[in-house]
């Protein structure tokens, strides 16, 4: 009987070797996949994070390039106001000039308040 139960001591104990083995393996199994899962995960948040980027560098990109527009179309029409106002002071300009060249008195010699 001393023997039967020592046998079934070793017998529950190769059950238990067994059974911390199949356990381990698993464990290691489990986590394998679990590594494989996160870095599937981590692979898809850096996808999606990239994706991210790149529409933030296009909306930006054409917010830069709308407001580009709108300054050089600003400076464009400063230049017009600006070159129109160059002519005019020319304009007045050539007219002082011509006003002091040509005398202010009438014709036939005569001033302005009748004196020769």
């Amino acid at each position: 009987m001393a023997s039967k139960t020592v046998n079934e001591i070793l017998q529950t104990e190769q059950q238990a070797d067994l059974a911390v083995e199949q356990a381990r393996a698993q464990a290691k199994a489990l986590l394998l996949q679990a590594q494989e899962e996160g870095g599937q995960l981590l692979a898809d948040q850096t996808r999606l994070a990239r994706q991210e980027a790149n529409a933030l560098r296009r909306e930006a990109g054409e917010k830069a390039d709308e407001i580009l527009r709108k300054a050089q179309e600003e400076a464009g029409k400063q230049a017009g106001a600006l070159r129109d106002s160059i002519r005019a002071k020319r304009e007045d300009a050539f007219m002082t000039v011509i006003r002091c060249m040509i005398p202010q008195y009438p014709i036939e010699g005569r001033r302005s308040d009748g004196k020769m």
